[in-house]
């Protein structure tokens, strides 16, 4: 072989191991840019992941916070729950309806200061434990923190044997047999949003 050829083969050779080594490059520099591109997917994907878990996160707090607000959500002030006009309301010792409710300026000899609100219950005894209830089991409360309790069964607005109001609160109320009460209350003539509350079942009737 002469110098010439052989000249020739070893610049053919470097040529052919420069265009390899070029080639190997060029793969190694794409497998980067794969290998990049993987790493912004792999990150995009870690950033979904994590705020899809906090999403999740916050719904499921919320949707707890809201099974602990609901219901205090459904009650008035003071954590009383509040239920609808016709509603019965059970207390561990009563069952108790509103029947009626109407506002005369007078009873008996008895006249109001604003109007007298006469609410007229059904009241049923659950058990023989526990005293009858009484007039102070109860009292109206309504809007602008309004609290009046009824008047006390020694004033005018009730039957007394000088003066026939028809309203008498019942003496005894035997277990499981109902009975008609009457609550009378002294309010405002522009009291508004009033509710019958239920002392001992922390409960309030929205009345008509």
């Amino acid at each position: 072989m002469s110098g010439g050829t052989l000249v020739e083969e070893r610049a053919l050779g470097a040529r052919i191991a420069a265009r390899r080594m070029a080639l190997a490059e060029a793969e190694l520099t794409a497998s980067g840019d794969i290998m990049a591109h993987a790493r912004e997917v792999i990150d995009s994907a870690h950033v979904i992941l994590t705020a899809a878990c906090v999403v999740g996160l916050v719904l499921v707090t919320l949707v707890i916070a809201r099974g602990a607000v609901a219901p205090i959500l459904a009650r008035g002030s003071g954590g009383v729950a509040v239920v609808g006009a016709g509603e019965r309301v059970s207390s561990p010792h009563w069952t108790v309806h509103v029947d009626s409710v109407e506002r005369v300026p007078v009873l008996g000899p008895a006249s109001a200061r604003g109007t007298f609100l006469v609410v007229r219950l059904t009241v049923q005894r659950r058990d023989a434990g526990g005293g009858d209830p009484a007039p102070s089991d109860f009292e109206l409360i309504g809007a602008d923190g309004l609290d009046v309790a009824p008047e006390p069964m020694g004033s005018g607005v009730y039957s007394t044997p000088t003066s026939d109001t028809q309203l008498a609160w019942a003496k005894s109320h035997p277990a499981g047999i109902p009975v008609r009460d009457p609550l009378v209350f002294d309010v405002g003539p522009g009291a508004k949003d009033l509710k019958l509350l239920v002392r001992e079942a922390s409960t309030a009737i929205r009345l008509p």
